[in-house]
């Protein structure tokens, strides 16, 4: 009898349909790409343009109108050629060139044994058309030749060696995907 009942209760289990399995709900965790990984960084900003960099950058003004933000690499000194770290420049043409005259003008002023690697080709950059193209030296330094909607003429262009795999490319691109031109 006893076997009988636990092969009845062992039946009714098995048959007796399951709870049926609630759906879990989504928890959303921001991706990295998400997250503005520049919120925190210093802004540079003038008649024609903001940028963000890292704190760990430094500024400077080479000349009138040339702004540089640089980063040496530990092995970098400052009396050898630049070898380690990353290198923007941004260069507010003032002689009224148009774009075009003002790339020429870039790639005609090379000087020691630099040459053309990367012939200009079209480009946009921060929703505006230009002229993008590298010459080689020790490293390879990239142009982008820009007319800005209020009609400045500028260049931008930057050096990256990083020969300890420190990540100095991906901070260059992000510090240009900062780049905006004020209104």
């Amino acid at each position: 009898m006893l076997l009988l009942a636990l092969g009845g209760a062992y039946y009714l289990g098995k048959s007796s349909p399951s709870s049926p399995t609630l759906p879990q709900p989504a928890v959303s965790t921001p991706t990295p790409s998400a997250i503005d990984q520049t919120a925190n960084w210093e802004r540079y900003q003038n008649v024609a343009y903001s940028i963000r960099y890292p704190s760990d950058f430094s500024i400077s003004q080479t000349e009138p109108n040339i702004v540089r933000f640089e980063k040496w690499g530990p092995t970098q000194r400052a009396d050898e050629p630049f070898f380690d770290g990353v290198v923007l420049s941004i260069d507010m043409n003032s002689d009224g060139k148009t774009a075009g005259k003002f790339a020429e003008s870039i790639i005609g002023r090379s000087i020691g044994p630099s040459k053309l690697v990367k012939k200009p080709t079209p480009v946009t950059f921060a929703g505006v058309r230009g002229t993008a193209f590298a010459l080689q030296a020790l490293g390879t330094e990239e142009y982008i030749v820009l007319e800005s909607p209020r009609g400045f003429v500028m260049s931008i262009s930057y050096l990256v060696i990083d020969p300890g795999n420190r990540g100095y490319r991906k901070t260059l691109d992000q510090i240009l995907s900062t780049f905006k031109f004020t209104q």
